[in-house]
């Protein structure tokens, strides 16, 4: 058997026979700035560095797609400001190049990659950074954004109950999640063995 579940529907497969799709990520205490504060001082830390444009908003993007970001921020102070630590917490991340040292009045920059092939949903990642300041120790970049598959499988694995010498059949089905509105057809579905049979 093979299903269609509508954009947005969650299901699981349980023992009892439901399925679910892969949760949504969510993250939070991560919100979004007014579109039009330019700046965001970072808590406690505003005479040392302004991020000027964080966070950074990918928008709904497809999976698979490649994005390269530039984080921005200036020294506001009257010393060097020194980048001495910078992490990406997430191997869809891609770090570039980065000013780690900018001299007061002057803007630096933190460029980095970001590959969504293996993200689904609405996602929240984090660089994070030190600096030559007290309480710089970690400083969150954050990147957000949605990103969607055009076809995805909803229930990769499926229970088929327990099996006995007297077991004879077992059924189950898979669910196929379409996001997109375009009639899609299933060209071709192949059996692992000859013990398993596909039905419409």
């Amino acid at each position: 058997f093979i299903y269609a579940t509508s954009p947005g529907c969650k299901s699981s497969k349980k023992p009892g026979g439901a399925i679910e799709t892969e949760p949504l990520e969510q993250s939070a205490g991560i919100h979004e700035l007014p579109a039009e504060e330019k700046a965001e001082p970072v808590d406690g830390l505003s005479k040392y560095i302004i991020l000027e444009n964080n966070p950074i908003d990918i928008g709904t993007v497809e999976a698979g797609e490649v994005r390269d970001l530039e984080f921005k921020f200036t020294n506001p102070g009257k010393k060097e400001l020194v980048i001495n630590r910078i992490r990406a917490t997430c191997g869809c991340l891609s770090l570039g190049s980065r000013d780690n040292l900018v001299k007061p009045g002057e803007t630096g920059s933190i460029k980095v990659t970001i590959d969504t092939k293996n993200l689904y949903g609405q996602i929240t990642r984090l660089i994070t950074l030190g600096i030559n300041a007290p309480g710089g120790e970690k400083i969150n970049l954050i990147i957000q954004g949605e990103v969607f598959h055009p076809v995805k499988l909803a229930t990769k694995s499926i229970w088929l109950g327990e099996v006995t010498e007297e077991t004879e059949v077992l059924k189950g089905s898979f669910a196929i999640e379409i996001n997109i509105a375009v009639p899609m057809k299933i060209k071709e579905i192949i059996a692992p063995n000859e013990q398993t049979r596909i039905h419409p």
